[in-house]
């Protein structure tokens, strides 16, 4: 649903400019790293995520996030 319907061609989710729902929904997907996901399968929700990743703030805003991925590189997790 986010790939194709909310983002689609767009360049964010909500239409061609960044809103409270950018930051919040990149922050979301973001997540996905904790547990290694990817998301190669949905070519919008990749590029969106790359427009956010490069907004000035991102990498000071996330730094200790990443630290704390950086700790489970390597681990197992449960997939059902």
């Amino acid at each position: 649903m986010l790939d194709q319907d909310l983002i689609g061609k767009h360049a964010y989710v909500c239409g061609e400019r960044i809103t409270i729902a950018d930051h919040f929904g990149a922050v979301m997907v973001e997540a996905g790293k904790l547990v290694g996901c990817t998301y190669g399968g949905y070519s919008n929700v990749s590029r969106w995520l790359e427009r956010m990743r490069a907004l000035p703030s991102w990498n000071k805003v996330h730094e200790a996030f990443y630290g704390f991925v950086g700790t489970l590189k390597g681990k197992t997790f449960v997939s059902c």
